[in-house]
């Protein structure tokens, strides 16, 4: 057990994270649900509520790394460290028995480990990853083949940075692996829920793709706040029953545009956030690069363009 003030406290900080983690994960999973039920039960509306709900709770999570090894006692991790250590041969067994030996003394002396996260693979048989917090959901990835270009660099540099503690003892079989590598990734894309989203039909030999949908977005230019240019696309819009936000900078400057379209007869209401409503004009604070159009799904989203260029003072 912990025998100074600084390691009680870090243990019982990580009670706390872990009660947190709990609730927040709980919380995320009820939001889901909702989500998922609502579709079931064929209610449009009640599915975007919960979807703007479930949204919300999904951005409150986080989900940390690994910054403690946390393990069911004291004189387990002793035990373990004593195993590995037991296990080495060689040159390089000798190196790794060292660097094990000074870790055995700042245990038995009530310290922590340095960097204790290089026994996750050691203490965790299956660690975690993040997809485990969403065992139940659906995983939306976007433009996949550029993933595996990235995802190809990270492991390639990965490998170097662990072939590099390998060598100098830090790290020794049975602790070297800390993340998901490239086929594991795929293998949980493809068994699981996911939507793969790109700009244009690819060949995805790794994916077994099972339903192809397009949905035909389209780039819209920027609104520069004149009213009557405005005032024409949204009467277009509503002729098709399209659901359109518009983003229009200031909160101020949203509520000003909601009057000036009620003004005109146009169905418009000022919101925090954007709603799926056919017929209806919800104006909101904030801008995007651009907007777009998803003929489709009936849904528009104008944003007005930013100023770049920023007006001189005037010399008094």
């Amino acid at each position: 057990m912990a025998n100074i003030k600084s390691a009680k406290k870090r243990i019982e900080v990580a009670k706390v994270r872990t009660e947190r983690n709990k609730a927040i994960k709980s919380k995320v999973k009820t939001a889901v649900k909702k989500v998922d039920a609502a579709i079931a039960a064929n209610d449009k509306d009640a599915a975007a509520d919960a979807l703007v709900a479930a949204t919300k709770e999904i951005d409150k999570a986080f989900v940390a790394p690994a910054r403690e090894v946390l393990t069911d006692s004291t004189e387990a991790l002793i035990k373990m460290l004593k195993d590995a250590h037991a296990k080495q041969r060689g040159k390089h067994g000798v190196l790794v028995k060292q660097n094990i030996e000074k870790d055995l003394e700042r245990i038995e002396a009530g310290l922590s480990v340095s960097a204790p996260d290089r026994y996750i693979p050691l203490v965790y048989k299956f660690p975690a990853t993040l997809f485990d917090y969403l065992s139940e959901g659906v995983v939306v990835s976007s433009e996949f083949i550029k993933q595996k270009e990235v995802l190809k660099n990270l492991q390639s540099q990965q490998n170097e940075d662990l072939s590099m503690l390998f060598e100098e003892g830090i790290l020794f079989a049975g602790c070297e692996k800390f993340s998901l590598d490239l086929t594991e990734y795929i293998s949980i894309l493809d068994e699981g829920t996911t939507v793969l989203t790109d700009s244009f039909i690819r060949s995805m030999n790794d994916l077994h793709v099972r339903t192809l949908a397009d949905f035909g977005a389209v780039s819209l230019s920027h609104w520069g706040g004149d009213l009557e240019t405005l005032l024409e696309d949204l009467r277009d819009y509503a002729d098709r029953k399209f659901s359109v936000a518009v983003l229009c900078g200031t909160e101020r400057a949203a509520h000003a545009l909601t009057t000036d379209l009620l003004n005109h007869n146009i169905n418009a209401a000022f919101s925090k956030e954007a709603r799926i409503s056919p017929g209806t004009v919800f104006v909101l604070e904030g801008s995007l690069s651009t907007g777009f159009e998803l003929p489709l799904g009936k849904v528009a989203v104008i944003s007005k363009g930013r100023s770049n260029v920023s007006e001189k003072k005037k010399k008094k």
